[in-house]
């Protein structure tokens, strides 16, 4: 996460404290479950925007979000953990900015070394 540069002006209150914390979603951590089920791993980080596409065209930060995923059976029989997220830069939610090459819709499978385990078990 990195601070959000000073020509984007943090929200604050009537007491002149920080709104939303000031800091924006670069990276994008993915939480495994441990085996036992009662708590979760250490997180593994499954997207850092500034690592991958460096500084934003804007000069804001960039944001992914809305990350959604899913177990999926597909044709081929086998189950599937399918992520979605979007990525944008900062400026283009605050200050209309125009879309960053980068920015859009990304939909990516998410492999994993365990056997997979699906939320429902169907009859074959």
């Amino acid at each position: 996460m990195h601070p959000w540069p000073h020509t984007y002006r943090l929200p604050r209150d009537r007491r002149g404290n920080p709104r939303g914390g000031g800091w924006s979603r670069e990276a994008l951590a993915l939480w495994p479950l441990r085996a036992d089920r009662r708590g979760l791993e250490t997180p593994i980080i499954a997207r850092d925007c500034r690592s991958e596409f460096g500084t934003p065209p804007g000069g804001s930060n960039w944001n992914v979000d809305h990350p959604m995923a899913v177990n999926l059976r597909l044709r081929d029989g086998r189950w599937h953990n399918v992520m979605v997220t979007r990525i944008l830069e900062y400026g283009e939610i605050v200050r209309q900015l125009g879309p960053a090459p980068q920015s859009g819709a990304y939909l990516e499978e998410v492999h994993s070394s365990g056997k997979p385990v699906p939320a429902w078990r169907f009859a074959d």
